[in-house]
């Protein structure tokens, strides 16, 4: 036999005992929210940089931030930017006439397009 009746117990004792002797290890900080920006803000106004270039500049300005990171961060920047619905700032007023033309029913054509120079006339 290769070990006792009492070392499987032991072996467990051992690991109960660690396991109550460092309950909660503590896990690397979170990044600031304004280095996150400071990332996100960087790659975006140089498109051309890498992770290792902004790592760089970081450590320029004093803060060590791994390039796995900036990776992170970018990635995570970039899922949430593909969620979010692209808006258009304005419409052209002078569109919605050939529009509403195209697509409002005949008898109606002629109050729309008064509704939309209205709407062009107050923007």
């Amino acid at each position: 036999m290769l070990v006792t009746p009492g070392t499987i117990p032991r072996w467990h004792r051992c690991l109960v005992a660690k396991k109550l002797a460092y309950p909660n290890q503590v896990s690397r900080p979170p990044i600031d929210e304004a280095i996150a920006a400071l990332i996100e803000r960087m790659a975006t106004e140089n498109k051309r940089w890498g992770y290792k270039r902004i790592q760089g500049e970081f450590l320029k300005l004093g803060h060590h931030v791994g390039a796995s990171t900036i990776r992170r961060i970018r990635r995570v920047a970039q899922r949430l930017s593909m969620r979010r619905p692209r808006r258009l700032s304005r419409i052209d007023p002078r569109l919605l006439v050939p529009m509403a033309w195209s697509i409002a029913p005949h008898r109606r054509r002629q109050r729309h397009q008064h509704d939309l120079r209205a709407l062009a006339e107050h923007s």
